[in-house]
C-alpha cells in the first residue's frame, strides 16, 4: 500500500467546467469590439483550465476593455473558485434580471454550473439538487457524457440530503491541541460525540468527511437509506452510503449537521499494517473552522476570529484547495494542496509542459498505487521538484510523475502537494475567508 494515495475519497463530487460557444457575439446576444471579445474569451479559457490566477490577474488588467455584462459573468465564476460563494449568486441574479432576454442558452447552462456548485458548497443540498436535476432535463444537449455522468453521480448525493439543515458551526474560543499519528503517520483529530471521543484524520484533499459503517453506528450517526457508486483508484466501483452527525465538537468547536459518507469497514481497512481507517474530516468540515494552523510538532490551532488578509494564494477546484507555487524561472503553476498526502506527485500537464528535459534526463519507471477498491499501476518518472516559497528555495530530490493518465482529476492541475513539502516549514496556516496558504 503506497500511503500517498491513502487518500480514499479523492475526487468524489464532481464539477463542471463552463464549456462556451462563442463566436463574433459574446453569451448575451450582442455584438462586442475584439479587443473586448478576445479578453473576454482567453479570461474564460484559463478559467475553464483551471488557471485560476491567471485569470483574476487577466481579469483585473481588462475590467477596463470588458462590457459590463462579460465583466460580471467573469466575476461570478472568479468569486465562486475564490470561495465568495454569496457575491457569485448576487452576481447570477444579476446578469438573469439585467440581461435575462439576451441570455444563450449555453450561456444559461453555465451559469447554473456555477450556481451549482455555490449552493452545494454552501451546504444547500436541495437548491444545488433542483438546479442539477435543470441540467439534466433542459441542458442535456450542452453536457458531454462525462457531464452529464458527473451530475448524475453529484445528485445521486444531494437528492438524499434534500431535506438535511445545512451544516453550521459556532466556536466558543480558539481552539489548541496536539493532533496525534496514526499508524499510516496520518495526522488525527479527536473528534467527540457525545460521550465518545475517536480520532479521525485531518485531510484538505478529501472532498467530503468520510467514516465507516462501525463508527458511523457506534457515534449514534442518523443513516440516510443511499446508494453510492463511489470509484476506486482500480477503476471499479466501492458501494457507499450517508450518514449525518447531529453534533460534533473539536475542541472548542461545535459542528452541527455534518454529512459523513459511509463506507463499509473493509474498504477503509489497510491489511498490510494492521490499520481500519475510522473516519477522515475533509474540506467541508476543515472549510468550516475558517483558518487553521498546523505545526511541525502537530500543534492544531483554530482562532475563534479568522485573520483578514488581501492578495489570497489559494483557490477552489469544487472542493479542493488549489495553490499557485513559483519556480526557480519564475513561471507560476497551480497545485493541489493536499494535508492527508505523506508524499507530494506531478501531474501528467506537468510532465506536458517539461516533457523534453524530463525525458532527456530521467528513466521512466512505474509506481502503485492503492486505495479504496485494491491497487493499479501507472507509468511515470522520479524526478526532483524545486519551488520558491516565502523567497525560500524548497527541494524535494525526488517524487513521482505521472506521465499519463485519463482521470479528471489529473486534467488540469500540475501536482499534489502533500506532507514532504508541507514539512520543510515550521508550519503552515490555511484561511478559507481570506483565500490564502501561509508557510511558517
Amino acid at each position: 500500500m503506497n500511503f500517498n494515495e491513502m487518500r480514499v475519497i479523492r475526487n468524489i463530487l464532481w464539477t463542471t467546467t463552463i464549456a462556451l460557444c462563442l463566436s463574433c457575439k459574446n453569451g448575451f446576444g450582442e455584438p462586442e469590439g475584439p479587443l473586448s471579445l478576445t479578453s473576454f474569451k482567453e479570461i474564460d479559457s484559463l478559467i475553464n483550465v483551471k488557471s485560476f490566477f491567471d485569470a483574476r490577474r487577466k481579469f483585473e488588467e481588462s475590467k477596463s476593455i470588458l462590457l459590463k455584462k462579460d465583466s460580471i459573468y467573469l466575476s461570478a465564476q472568479l468569486n465562486s473558485v475564490f470561495n465568495n460563494l454569496e457575491t457569485s449568486n448576487i452576481l447570477i441574479g444579476r446578469l438573469f434580471s439585467e440581461f435575462g432576454q439576451n441570455i444563450s442558452d449555453s450561456l444559461e447552462r453555465g451559469l447554473l454550473g456555477v450556481e451549482y456548485v455555490n449552493y452545494a458548497k454552501l451546504h444547500k443540498y436541495k437548491k444545488a439538487h433542483d438546479i442539477g436535476e435543470k441540467l439534466l432535463e433542459e441542458y442535456d444537449s450542452f453536457l458531454g457524457p462525462d457531464e452529464q455522468e458527473g451530475y448524475a453521480n453529484t445528485n445521486a448525493i444531494w437528492e438524499p440530503l434534500k431535506n438535511v439543515a445545512a451544516q453550521t458551526i459556532s466556536k466558543s474560543a480558539d481552539t489548541e491541541f496536539t493532533m496525534s499519528r496514526d499508524k499510516a503517520n496520518l495526522k488525527n483529530l479527536p473528534v467527540k460525540v457525545g460521550d465518545i471521543t475517536m480520532d479521525f484524520i485531518f485531510d484538505t484533499g478529501a472532498n467530503i468527511s468520510t467514516t465507516v459503517k462501525s463508527t458511523a453506528e457506534k457515534l449514534s450517526m442518523h443513516s440516510i437509506p443511499a446508494s453510492i457508486q463511489v470509484g476506486s483508484i482500480t477503476g471499479e466501483q466501492v458501494e457507499a452510503s450517508l450518514a449525518v452527525c447531529d453534533t460534533l465538537r473539536l475542541g472548542n468547536m461545535t459542528l452541527a449537521n455534518v454529512i459523513f459518507l459511509v463506507f463499509p469497514d473493509e474498504a477503509l481497512y489497510v491489511p498490510s499494517i494492521d490499520f481500519q481507517i475510522n473516519g477522515i474530516l475533509g474540506y467541508p468540515v476543515i472549510e468550516a473552522m475558517g483558518e487553521v494552523t498546523i505545526t511541525k510538532m502537530d500543534a492544531f490551532v483554530v482562532p475563534q476570529h479568522p485573520t483578514k488578509k488581501s492578495g489570497g494564494n489559494m483557490a477552489l477546484d469544487f472542493l479542493t484547495p488549489i495553490i499557485e507555487l513559483q519556480d526557480k524561472s519564475g513561471v507560476r503553476l497551480p497545485y493541489a494542496f493536499d494535508t492527508g498526502a505523506t508524499t507530494s506527485m506531478l501531474y501528467p500537464r506537468y510532465f506536458k509542459r517539461f516533457r523534453e528535459n524530463i525525458e532527456d534526463h530521467y528513466e521512466p519507471t512505474e509506481f502503485e498505487f492503492g486505495g479504496a477498491g485494491g491497487s493499479i499501476k501507472k507509468k511515470g518518472f522520479l524526478v526532483p521538484f524545486d519551488v520558491v516559497i516565502n523567497d525560500k528555495s524548497v527541494k524535494l530530490d525526488s517524487i513521482e510523475l505521472i506521465a499519463k493518465d485519463t482521470a479528471k482529476a489529473f486534467q488540469h492541475l500540475y501536482g499534489n502537494l502533500g506532507q514532504d513539502l508541507i514539512n520543510q516549514f515550521g508550519g503552515f496556516t490555511i484561511n478559507f475567508e481570506s483565500m490564502y496558504i501561509d508557510f511558517e
